[in-house]
Order: structure tokens, then C-alpha cells, then sequence
């Protein structure tokens, strides 16, 4: 009965649908969206948010089992910056679209709030699911990048740069306004900070993490976005480690003790105490989490970047943090990131961020 109330040319719905499948270009429910930001006062709808709850988290004494974590940005003022950033970045989109080579390389989903006025959403081209070579998967079953890239006529694109620990660089640039270079390791900082205040005889139990690893899942790189994204509490979030470990290892919480025990060549399972102090190293390396608000930001550096590029007469793409040319630019792109980072800070990080004490 939906469908054939709804889905059909005969009305303005099911015509949005039709075009939209047609035209990938068009994306028409996002042009209604830009046409109500046209049309509101965000003044008008702070009432919305007026109640969320604002958490002190800055004091210095531990907590153990923090029920909430502190909203690190002004959600009023996100929120009356939604329709600059949504029609900017919309259009440098598109223009980016237009230039693509192939149709699989544009950027096909675009960025939106909840009902709560939270940031969702992450920009992606068909290039984003292709596998890279130089890593391990779970599932090989997807197509390889490099054979992507020779079937749609690009076959000299190859990585000429990736973007080092984008979403803790990120991060510490919505705090501070400094875009930190590829030589400064914040991985290695955060074992660093926590080894400081841990002095562990037993050496180094904790690896940096490098993809296709025999221990990656449980290296500093994976427990970092466990830490970061993490919900509710650390002791919350550490059961969340603990059971992936198990299950893992074929373990269940009946020989928890053991398992916290147990050491498998270089890796010891980290006890809860070493977990909180590590969500506390995270901090002081990072900042406070801004949590999924740094895919947003993440999108707006890497769209800046290829813009400035595509001036430059050079059609760029990247998988996320990497980027794909014809030729080694490495150089080149990381002097526009550094200028194009500060550029996105002082345009959409500053004026929302919030003082946040560690």
C-alpha cells in the first residue's frame, strides 16, 4: 500500500526517489535540505538543545566509572554554522564530482544532523570499499584497489600520501589550532605518556600497531578508537575491550582471571587499571574526544586539500586519509594541508569548541 501510495511519479516523494536514482548528481532530498536552512533562524531553535546536560569532567580526581563524558563544542553554535557548512562544502563537493574521471570516483552521501542536532554522516565514493593490498582483511571478497583503478582507466594512480594518525591530529587540532606534521607519532606519545606514569618492568607490552599485524587488535593504534569512540564509562569501555579479546581468543568470561593473565609471546591482556590510565594518557596527548564530530572535520581538510589541487591542474582522490595521483606530490600536498587545516580550524573548529581542562 506504501509503495503504491508513495512510491510513483504522481507525487513529489516518489518522484524525489525516481530522480534521485536517476541523476546521482541531483540529490534532491539534500536540496530540500538547503532550502530549509535558507529559511531558518537558529535562534529560534536553541530551544531544542537548551536541556542537554552540560558534565563537568576537568577535575584532576580519578573517576573511575564516569557515567557521561563532556560535550566538547558549543551545540548551539554548531548547530547556526550547519547551513554555511552544509552549502560550502555541498558545492565543493560537486565540483569535485565534476571533475572525477570515472562515475565510481564521485562522492555519493553527504553530511547531516540528527534530530538531537548532532553531527552524522561521512562522505564515501565506491573507491572507499575497495581493498588495499598492503593490508590484511578479514573478507578478501571485495575488489582490490589497484585492479579498481585499472578497470575504470586509471591504472598509474597509486598512494602518494597518507594522512598519519588522522582522527588523533584531528583532534588535537580542534584544541589547540596546530596541525601537528607526519614526524610527531601519536601513538607512540600516548605509550610514552602512560609508560611515564606506569614504568612497566616487563618492557614494552603495548605495540604501536601496524595493519596485517599478528596482534593489531589489541595494539595501541586499535585501542586508541576504542578509548576515543568510546560510550559511557572507561570501566564500560574497557568490558567492551575485554569481551572482544575473549572472543578473539575463543575465551568467555568464566576464565576472565586467566585470560588477564595470560601472555601470548609479546602481549600481556591489560588489566583495568592500565586501561584507565591509558584513557587518561589519550587525553593528555589528544585533547578530550569530539568523538564522530572528527569525521566531519576530517571531510573539510580533505576536500579543502583536493580543491586546491584541482586549481593546481591536478585531479587528486583519496580513500579517506589517502591520497591517489599519477605522480609523487607528497611535498606538495602536505604544505596545503598544514594551510588548509589552520583554515578549517579557525572557520569551523574555533568558533564552536569549548575551554576543555585536562
Amino acid at each position: 500500500m506504501f509503495d503504491f501510495a508513495f512510491r510513483n511519479n504522481e507525487n513529489s516523494y516518489g518522484k524525489w526517489l525516481v530522480d534521485s536514482k536517476k541523476n546521482i548528481d541531483l540529490d534532491l532530498i539534500f536540496k530540500l535540505l538547503l532550502d530549509e536552512t535558507d529559511n531558518l533562524n537558529p535562534s529560534n531553535n536553541y530551544s531544542l538543545y537548551n536541556n542537554m546536560p552540560y558534565i563537568d569532567t576537568s577535575s584532576t580526581t580519578k573517576k573511575r566509572n564516569r557515567k557521561s563524558k563532556q560535550l566538547n563544542y558549543d551545540l548551539e553554535k554548531l548547530y547556526a554554522l550547519s547551513g554555511k557548512m552544509f552549502k560550502n562544502y555541498y558545492k565543493l563537493r560537486q565540483r569535485l564530482n565534476r571533475a572525477v574521471i570515472h562515475d565510481e570516483l564521485k562522492l555519493i552521501t553527504f553530511l547531516y544532523f540528527d534530530k538531537k542536532g548532532m553531527p552524522k554522516g561521512r562522505p564515501y565514493s565506491p573507491f572507499c570499499s575497495t581493498l588495499n593490498p598492503n593490508k590484511k582483511h578479514k573478507d578478501n571478497s571485495g575488489e582490490f584497489r589497484p585492479d579498481f583503478l585499472r578497470n575504470i582507466g586509471i591504472p598509474d594512480y597509486y598512494e602518494v600520501y597518507d594522512m598519519k594518525s588522522q582522527i588523533p591530529r584531528i583532534n588535537y587540532l580542534f584544541h589547540t589550532g596546530e596541525w601537528k606534521d607526519d614526524n610527531y607519532d601519536f601513538y607512540d606519545e600516548i605509550i610514552n605518556d602512560f609508560h611515564l606514569r606506569n614504568p612497566d618492568p616487563d618492557g614494552d607490552r603495548i605495540a604501536r600497531g601496524k595493519a596485517g599485524s599478528q596482534y593489531y587488535e589489541d595494539s595501541m593504534k586499535q585501542i586508541f578508537m576504542r578509548v576515543y569512540f568510546g560510550k559511557g564509562s572507561e570501566k564500560q569501555s574497557f568490558k567492551g575491550y575485554a569481551d572482544d579479546y575473549m572472543k578473539r581468543n575463543k575465551s568467555t568470561w568464566d576464565n576472565v582471571q586467566n585470560i588477564m593473565k595470560m601472555r601470548e609471546e609479546d602481549f600481556i591482556t591489560l588489566s583495568f587499571d592500565e586501561w584507565y590510565e591509558i584513557c587518561r594518557s589519550v587525553e593528555n596527548i589528544c585533547g578530550a574526544s569530539i568523538g564522530t564530530l572528527v569525521f566531519w572535520y576530517a571531510f573539510f581538510i580533505e576536500t579543502e586539500v583536493k580543491i586546491e589541487l584541482l586549481k593546481r591542474g591536478k585531479k587528486v582522490y583519496n580513500v579517506y586519509d589517502a591520497f591517489y595521483f599519477n605522480e609523487d606530490i607528497k611535498e606538495e600536498i602536505t604544505e596545503i594541508l598544514d594551510i588548509k587545516a589552520k583554515y578549517v580550524y579557525n572557520s569551523y573548529m574555533k568558533p564552536v569548541k569549548l575551554q576543555i581542562i585536562i
